[in-house]
């Protein structure tokens, strides 16, 4: 069928697609990075706005062979040349989907708007437009993965510059057919313009084989690690190198050269370092501030900063925190953690979490942790990955989670309890055993009910509110970072409220999750906050909830076990209890995330058992 199908083109038909094919490779290098000057403030990927002018080679091809199936074939030979020659622009094996989806939309397109005898404004216009923004879109879903705005702008950029393109291809086309050249020049001449084109397509490749070098990655606690292979000038400082990378917290930067010799620098001491070319090995050397030749063949720049560690954690003890950073710096031979034989007296099983916010429990029979890509991964004994982007493994974790909350409150309200719901923000279990023996909250420390449970990750309070309020994880919620508000799923205030159920949320001096249920805010902070709640809790609400964050304050500021921030939470103690007098019904506890001491005072954030192990109290009210 294939066979019978390619029958319908002819050998100049096919060669003029394979033309129109290089074209667009070629042209796409060069027109790329100058529209990246544009897009790049904008976050938006730069071939939204750049597509448009080497797409319309794909719309030129179907118009100059003029038959359906064109532009398909014309992408499937760019699919094919992107992965053979390794030139800018290939997505590897993805490039057979996300190269040939453009012509599928150009010949789908034309045959719904009907086959036109000849190009027309409208019909290149549509052809250009729909190239682009299908490309533009499936680039995102692979790769990108923009958040609503930016891709809504990246879809509109594309829509605007795949129709421009289909304009300026309309105009190519009817010039050519005005000049003789289309009929008496371009088919003796095709084979000629097709090498031309290939030969396009080599020089338009960043690196030549006359400036190539051994390659050189920069990886490690970096934003954007990257890997040069080629030089345009044989000296550069290895400050410049190194901003390319954007290191997150620059503090110590590793040069690792041939046989795995190191050296190492402080970041005050960078400025006058450089990074030399060996003209006869080609290879990188070190040079500046009396340095030469101290380190021959550098391939490795390995950065060590202030970036979220992996964690391999228990409830009581941090085992193991290292940043991609350290991990590359002490593990040169083998760059594995193998779980059974680091961490042997640990049987049960244990919870992965990754960066995601991803979590599930698995036995420890020989999965390890590899390193690869700049990034943890948890694979099995086969080798295979079981979970990537890896933020850290618990052993013996609580059986209770914040996502568990919403279920225990469905089934009370089922049998019509009523619930207070109390969110103590920045209250960790440490700090609670601390307390108590100290006898610092003789309400909460009294209270049997108390258990151990775990938040999700990263342990941050809009994150966790959204995990409290909807049952989900953050995979599920769609809230993985500060400034997230609107998660993706309904919150509990909001479904009871629907049920007729008469709701209320008092909120500090800002509201960390949108919800439809206005919240009372009470900029004076939990002073204000408990006066509200006085009279509220005599009142009929069938679901309460009351956040509380002076705790975190005061954690944040003078670290989680200085005296002021213990005197902060006897304070919230007794609020705690005058409140829970006076409420007929059920009393849940659950704060959202802990504190971990710092130089600075405290913090929170990270996969350490100080920030994700909280207490959990179930109580009844009125006593």
């Amino acid at each position: 069928m294939l066979h019978r199908y390619l029958l319908r083109f002819s050998m100049f038909d096919l060669t003029l697609m394979a033309m129109m094919a290089v074209l667009g490779i070629a042209t796409k290098p060069i027109i790329t990075p100058l529209v990246h000057m544009i897009t790049a403030p904008l976050f938006i990927p730069g071939g939204a706005l750049a597509g448009g002018l080497y797409m319309m080679w794909i719309v030129m091809a179907r118009f100059l062979v003029n038959k359906n199936g064109a532009a398909t074939i014309t992408c499937l030979i760019q699919a094919i040349l992107v992965m053979a020659l390794g030139v800018v622009g290939s997505h590897g094996v993805l490039s057979l989907m996300t190269y040939i989806l453009p012509g599928l939309m150009v010949d789908f397109g034309l045959f719904l708007f009907g086959q036109p005898r000849k190009a027309t404004i409208f019909h290149c216009f549509m052809a250009g437009t729909l190239a682009n923004l299908s490309g533009t879109f499936l680039v995102n879903v692979v790769f990108f993965r923009l958040p609503l705005i930016p891709l809504l702008l990246s879809l509109f950029l594309g829509a605007f510059s795949g129709g421009g393109g289909g304009i300026i291809c309309f105009q190519l086309l009817r010039q050519l057919e005005k000049t003789p050249l289309f009929k008496n020049v371009l088919k003796p001449g095709l084979f000629a313009l097709l090498i031309f084109s290939l030969f396009l397509t080599g020089c338009s490749d960043t690196g030549s084989d006359k400036n190539a070098v051994s390659p050189l990655e920069i990886k490690g606690d970096v934003d954007n690690p990257y890997t040069i292979s080629s030089y345009s000038e044989e000296r550069i400082s290895l400050e410049e190198v190194l901003e390319k990378a954007e290191p997150l917290g620059l503090q110590k930067v590793y040069l690792r050269g041939e046989n795995g010799e190191n050296i190492d620098f402080s970041s005050t001491a960078l400025d006058e370092i450089f990074l030399e070319i060996q003209e006869e090995s080609r290879t990188w050397n070190l040079g500046g501030a009396g340095k030469e030749n101290i380190l021959q063949g550098i391939g490795e720049i390995i950065v060590l900063g202030d970036t979220a560690p992996l964690g391999i954690v228990t409830p009581r003890k941090n085992l193991l925190n290292m940043t991609p950073g350290e991990f590359l710096a002490q593990n040169q031979a083998e760059p594995l953690i193998k779980l059974e034989e680091y961490f042997a007296e640990y049987t049960g099983p244990f919870l992965a979490v990754n960066l995601k916010g991803e979590e599930a429990l698995y036995e420890p029979e020989g999965q390890h942790i590899a390193f690869e890509n700049n990034s943890f991964t948890l694979v099995d004994k086969e080798g295979q990955e079981i979970l990537g982007s890896l933020a850290g493994v618990m052993f013996e974790p609580p059986d209770i989670s914040i996502a568990d909350i919403v279920p225990k409150m469905n089934t009370l309200m089922a049998d019509n309890r009523r619930i207070l719901l109390i969110l103590v923000d920045g209250f960790g279990f440490d700090q609670f055993l601390y307390a108590r023996e100290n006898e610092l909250i003789p309400f909460l420390g009294s209270r049997e009910e108390t258990k151990m449970a775990r938040v999700a990750y990263p342990p941050i309070t809009n994150v966790n509110t959204a995990s409290l309020l909807t049952g989900e994880l953050p995979p599920g919620t769609g809230i993985h970072q500060r400034r997230d508000r609107e998660p993706l799923v309904q919150n509990i205030l909001d479904l009871s409220a629907e049920q007729g159920l008469k709701v209320a949320s008092l909120q500090g001096a800002i509201n960390p999750l949108y919800s439809e249920i206005a919240p009372v805010l009470h900029p004076r902070g939990d002073e204000e906050i408990i006066i509200t709640a006085r009279d509220m809790v005599k009142k009929d609400y069938d679901l309460l909830f009351v956040h509380f964050k002076s705790l975190d304050i005061a954690g944040h500021e003078y670290g989680p076990f200085d005296q002021r921030t213990m005197e902060t939470l006897s304070v919230l103690d007794g609020y705690l209890q005058e409140i829970s007098s006076f409420w007929p019904g059920d009393i849940l506890i659950m704060p959202d995330h802990g504190m971990r001491k710092t130089p600075e005072g405290g913090n929170h954030g990270r996969f350490y058992y100080q920030d994700l192990i909280v207490p959990f109290f179930h109580l009844q009210g009125g006593n």
